[in-house]
């Protein structure tokens, strides 16, 4: 059974990543003595489907026990996936604030990342899920190694800003950070936002996500990736650029796009984004395993996958991206 819950720091860290022990038993002291209280307004999803369920990836389990060990977060935690019920069974069974949503399999990768599109609306679809306002929804190859709490204040912050009267006019929305990684659209001279994790607002952000969603399924235009059916939408085409708008999340505090010179470093953040199958590849796996140990706080058995799960990139454009961020270091 997946244990989610605090526990003894692990032992025979790497030098680097020991330097976060003490800030690290600090922030774990302090949420037992004072537990963040689970607020129902709000929800953190996930989306499991396809490859990543293979019986032999344990992407699902990593991010959770990261999301609650690391990330001291112990509210409403929802997966959507194509998988039978008995695959989440240790999760469900060890941990009451884990719900699923079931959704019909996909064949198409692009299509499976269609699903963030459609979270409002498989929400709508459960009462139980009804006092849910805000949502953040994270892909399930992130690992969280830093507290949560200050970042779901910050998103909390800019939700009840743009809920001032002075924004009603204003189009639908979503809060993302700025891509870090390979971003083709980048040449174009514009900001081209991280489709990994999302902060949406249970009303306001509709119209942005069913514009995305038609996108989506334009597979003749937009065959392969979503950030290309996005930089559409907030730049290109004049008419959804007056219906959806992005406000930009600071990545700085919260979000990495790990290399191996990070990981060796032990350089954390909120968000650590691995993805899996290809950024993966190029760091070495001892040095991940220890990683994910000592800093995201996830038991040995889930640390590393047996084998890769597919994932839709670019590969040239991100090879590319890649190694001139390397060589610039």
């Amino acid at each position: 059974m997946l244990n989610t819950t605090l526990f003894e720091q692990p032992k025979k860290c790497p030098k680097e990543m020991k330097r976060k022990r003490e800030a690290i038993a600090d922030q774990l002291s302090r949420a037992v003595e004072y537990p963040i209280r689970a607020d129902a307004s709000f929800a953190i999803t996930l989306s499991a489907l396809g490859d990543a369920m293979a019986p032999n990836v344990h992407v699902v389990e990593r991010c959770i026990q990261s999301i609650r060990r690391r990330g001291l977060y112990f509210g409403k935690i929802i997966i959507v996936t194509d998988a039978k019920r008995s695959r989440f069974k240790s999760l469900t069974d060890a941990d009451a604030g884990i719900d699923l949503i079931k959704v019909e399999s996909r064949p198409n990768g692009m299509l499976s990342k269609r699903s963030k599109t459609e979270l409002l609306d498989l929400l709508d679809g459960r009462t139980d899920f009804d006092e849910i306002e805000v949502l953040l929804y994270m892909d399930v190859d992130i690992v969280i190694a830093e507290p949560l709490d200050l970042f779901i204040s910050y998103v909390r912050s800019m939700v009840n800003m743009m809920d001032q009267p002075s924004h009603n006019a204003e189009p639908s929305y979503m809060l993302m950070f700025e891509e870090q990684g390979a971003a083709p659209e980048r040449k174009f001279g514009n900001i081209v936002y991280h489709g990994g994790v999302l902060g949406l607002h249970r009303e306001k952000s509709r119209t942005c996500l069913l514009e995305w969603q038609h996108l989506f399924d334009d597979r003749e235009r937009f065959p392969d990736r979503d950030q290309k059916a996005l930089y559409y939408m907030l730049y290109i085409n004049e008419t959804l650029k007056e219906r959806c708008q992005v406000t930009r999340l600071d990545h700085r505090p919260y979000l990495l796009m790990p290399t191996q010179r990070d990981f060796d470093a032990g350089e954390t953040a909120t968000f650590v984004h691995i993805t899996n199958g290809f950024r993966a590849k190029k760091i070495d796996d001892a040095v991940q395993a220890d990683y994910y140990r000592c800093l995201a706080l996830v038991d040995e058995e889930y640390i590393m996958s047996t084998s890769r799960f597919k994932v839709v990139v670019d590969d040239e454009e991100d090879e590319k991206d890649e190694k001139e961020k390397d060589e610039g270091k």
